[in-house]
């Protein structure tokens, strides 16, 4: 993991990064957790639905959503609890929900490997 971390840019992925890491996703790739915080009409939408692996945590359920213990986090969102060091990548529409929500994780909550999709969901779709 530390060699990919290392291909962030200032704690941003690319979409070609992102793409990539989507495609390798197996049980021996390296595990991460892809967070959509849009809200939940925004990920449910037609034009930029939720991306292929990701979660929805709308940003206003973010703080709530990750002061649960684990087994309440796995029971409200279906996955595990990330771990404080494993790799955590967000977006939203435009980048500024996904910048907010990673300045969140790593502050507040501790998270080191907090990654910023910040072309987002109107990128991933142009």
């Amino acid at each position: 993991m530390e060699e990919l971390l290392k291909t962030f840019t200032n704690g941003i992925i690319s979409k070609k990064q992102l793409k990539e890491l989507i495609e390798s996703s197996s049980p021996s790739s390296v595990k991460y957790f892809l967070f959509d915080v849009r809200s939940e009409q925004e990920a449910n939408g037609i034009f930029h639905p939720i991306l292929p692996t990701a979660v929805n945590i709308p940003i206003y359920h973010l703080e709530p959503i990750f002061e649960m213990d684990d087994e309440d986090f796995k029971s409200q969102l279906g996955i595990e609890k990330p771990k404080s060091d494993d790799l955590i990548i967000v977006y939203c529409e435009h980048g500024i929900r996904s910048a907010m929500a990673q300045q969140v994780l790593i502050e507040e909550y501790g998270y080191s490997n907090v990654i910023n999709y910040r072309g987002s969901a109107h990128d991933w779709y142009s």
